[in-house]
């Protein structure tokens, strides 16, 4: 769909400098991510990549927003928007092929062999039709979790336990009586807590996990906003989370335990206690991250699904992360993300 001369003077793209703004329109709306907020550009940054903080205006109005990270890798580089771009309401969706005519200038001025969206999109055909119109592709990988799982934290807490899976209730209850305790903290000592048992898992589950400066920035750029959870059990740490506050939602974003099965059944404890606290601190939506599809027995993710679906909540798909081909160069990345693919069994 070619950008028409009425939505080129209707709708103005430009940079935004004020954290304050982009703030203060992310705190208007309700998506279901951390990945537009501030904190994640200041995040990306102490990665090494460049950020933009792209606004839509609408007559003045700021009506969209679209955090664009540059990606620099080995395999060429890309303008990624994670979870975006995310709107005022439903109609400034028509803003997309004016700020797609921005991305086009705007990578190919840095060098960029493709642009990605990660939309928050509901997967739909007529969503994935939208993409198809402006020449996109599916991409060979997803970077950002494409099917979530939340939980409504309107409840009473003895309503979300009722809803809970039988077995789940009963975890959380048996970590109780077993005296195992929940602290939060995010001192450099809960960080090398969390850091040592986040390697043992890794090691353990063979997936390759963030580096230990991706956590550390991570904790830093969103402050307060980012805490770490830990269940202790016979003085050593045994499972720990860490989760971002963005919006009305918490985040469980990363995780790690010790593997003691059923005997110490301290990860149940944990989410329970986070969603305690989520609630305390008035919180709308417990999100509990990626899940794997139902219909994928085998995915990497499937036994983590299980874990996380028997605390009650809702799934919410989104469309498949979309590519924007801007030079042949392109294909490069295409092979090395789908052998990386096939590699991680996804």
């Amino acid at each position: 769909m070619p950008v028409s001369p009425k939505n080129q003077e209707r709708f103005i793209v430009e940079l935004l400098a004020s954290r304050e703004m982009w703030q203060e329109f992310y705190s208007n709306v309700r998506p279901h991510t951390f990945l537009q907020t501030w904190a994640w550009g200041e995040f990306q940054r102490r990665q090494g990549n460049e950020v933009f903080t792209v606004g839509v205006r609408e007559e003045g109005r700021l009506v969209a927003v679209a955090l664009v990270v540059l990606v620099i890798a080995r395999r060429g580089r890309f303008l990624f928007i994670p979870h975006g771009p995310i709107y005022a309401n439903p109609c400034a969706e028509a803003s997309l092929p004016v700020l797609i005519s921005y991305l086009r200038i705007l990578g190919r001025a840095h060098g960029a062999c493709f642009f990605r969206i990660s939309s928050l999109l509901p997967d739909s055909p007529d969503n994935q039709q939208i993409f198809r119109r402006f020449g996109f592709r599916g991409a060979p990988i997803h970077m950002h979790p494409e099917l979530a799982w939340i939980l409504d934290l309107a409840p009473d807490e003895p309503v979300l336990l009722q809803k809970m899976r039988k077995t789940t209730r009963y975890l959380i209850r048996r970590s109780q009586a077993l005296g195992i305790r929940v602290e939060q903290g995010r001192s450099d000592r809960d960080c090398s807590n969390f850091l040592a048992l986040y390697r043992a898992t890794a090691g353990r589950q063979r997936f390759i996990g963030f580096s230990d400066k991706y956590v550390h920035d991570e904790l830093d750029a969103f402050g307060d906003n980012a805490r770490i959870f830990s269940a202790i059990f016979e003085g050593r740490v045994v499972a720990s989370a860490l989760v971002v506050n963005a919006g009305d939602s918490v985040f469980y974003h990363h995780g790690a335990s010790l593997p003691l099965g059923s005997r110490t059944p301290a990860a149940y404890l944990l989410q329970w206690e986070i969603i305690r606290d989520s609630k305390c601190r008035g919180a709308k939506w417990y999100n509990f991250w990626g899940i794997a599809p139902d219909d994928q027995p085998n995915h990497p993710w499937a036994g983590l699904t299980q874990f996380k679906i028997g605390f009650g909540g809702f799934r919410e798909s989104y469309i498949h992360a979309q590519d924007l081909i801007l030079n042949k160069r392109y294909w490069v990345n295409y092979v090395i993300e789908r052998f990386r693919r096939v590699h991680r069994g996804l």
